[in-house]
């Protein structure tokens, strides 16, 4: 499954790459020995941060991407819940259309989708 979310995250970069839009992913997953991962967690590294970062109208805003039936983990549902909290936006998306229509809504990424071919 993590595979169908790496290309689901690949295809929305790809298009808000050609959009020009401002956005950044943090790499907090993937294999690590126990020694860098220490130094990860105290250079800040959050548990549970979305897979994609962004800046709607001064405030925080966060993609995660799940595919099927993919459900958050516990740290990915405490990352939502202090994003919501603090004013923030925050949207679990499991398609690409599902993630045009949330840059749609956000003014993100809003050129006619029939002129992309990813």
């Amino acid at each position: 499954m993590r595979h169908d979310e790496d290309a689901l995250q690949m295809q929305i970069v790809a298009w808000l790459n050609y959009n020009d839009a401002f956005f950044w992913h943090v790499p907090n997953g993937g294999r690590r020995n126990k020694r860098e991962a220490a130094r990860l967690k105290r250079m800040g590294v959050l548990p549970g941060v979305a897979d994609l970062a962004f800046i709607v109208e001064g405030r925080p805003a966060f993609i995660e991407l799940k595919v099927d039936r993919g459900k958050q983990s516990k740290d990915q549902l405490i990352f939502e819940a202090r994003v919501v909290e603090r004013g923030g936006l925050y949207r679990i998306v499991r398609s690409f259309d599902e993630a045009l229509d949330v840059l749609d809504e956000w003014g993100i990424a809003s050129k006619p989708r029939s002129i992309v071919r990813i």
